[in-house]
């Protein structure tokens, strides 16, 4: 037993002495110094160029922010934050694909991201100049988000609207339906809009007074200090 134990100390004192030196040797992987001092400077680049980055963005200068966003991803290629702000600065300035091509690369590294393919969806559902629609693209990014968090209004008011667009009244329907049932005024508006279309004006009419009736009640608990999905949004475009 005493045998077994010594030579086990002796092959572990080994495997000790093996690794040190590995790690200490000028091949090895053991940081020095100066090592350090550049992750730190590299690091410290990063935040610098990022929170600069988040800046220019708030601001509204789009391309100062893609500029600062680029060159925070060159220090960090995987950076999360960056990717998704640099696709939305490119979408502000028109660079439709560049900015696709980002989603589907924060997609790539967090395939449960659904803001990235609710982003997706909204690139190739853009009808802004120089765009070029690709709408089932569009929709199964939107269905993506779906599968991922089914419990949001957001992405069947985009399915709905991605339906309505295509005269697709039934299946708009459809989607603006589920999304009044997360109490969206939205959905329910819409929800009636196309019914109207259809001409099934009485079952219009209820979707709107339905609207109306949440809007009350939002407005109640609003002016109790509390916000739900359901808050009716003030202003002309209300």
């Amino acid at each position: 037993m005493k045998k077994t134990l010594l030579a086990a100390t002796l092959v572990l004192g080994a495997a000790f002495l093996v690794i040190t030196w590995t790690r200490l040797s000028p091949g090895g992987s053991a940081p020095t110094g100066e090592d350090r001092t550049l992750d730190r400077a590299r690091i410290q680049s990063f935040w610098d160029a990022y929170r600069a980055a988040t800046e220019a963005r708030v601001a509204g200068d789009f391309p100062g922010a893609a500029g600062l966003y680029r060159r925070a991803l060159e220090l960090d290629p995987d950076h999360e934050e960056s990717l998704y702000y640099l696709g939305n600065s490119l979408f502000e300035l028109g660079l439709f694909e560049d900015a696709a091509t980002l989603y589907r690369r924060l997609a790539e590294l967090e395939p449960q991201s659904q803001r990235a393919f609710s982003q997706l969806g909204a690139v190739h559902s853009t009808l802004r100049p120089g765009a070029r629609p690709a709408w089932e693209v569009a929709r199964e990014s939107y269905l993506q988000c779906v599968r991922i968090n089914p419990e949001e209004s957001g992405p069947f008011l985009r399915l709905g609207t991605l339906a309505l667009e295509r005269d697709r009244l039934e299946e708009a329907a459809r989607h603006f339906d589920t999304a009044a049932g997360f109490r969206s005024p939205e959905g329910l508006f819409q929800a009636g809009l196309v019914r109207t279309f259809q001409g099934r004006w009485e079952e219009a009419s209820r979707e709107f007074v339905r609207v109306l009736d949440l809007a009350e009640q939002e407005a109640r608990i609003s002016g109790r200090g509390v916000l739900s999905e359901g808050d009716v949004r003030s202003g002309p475009a209300a």
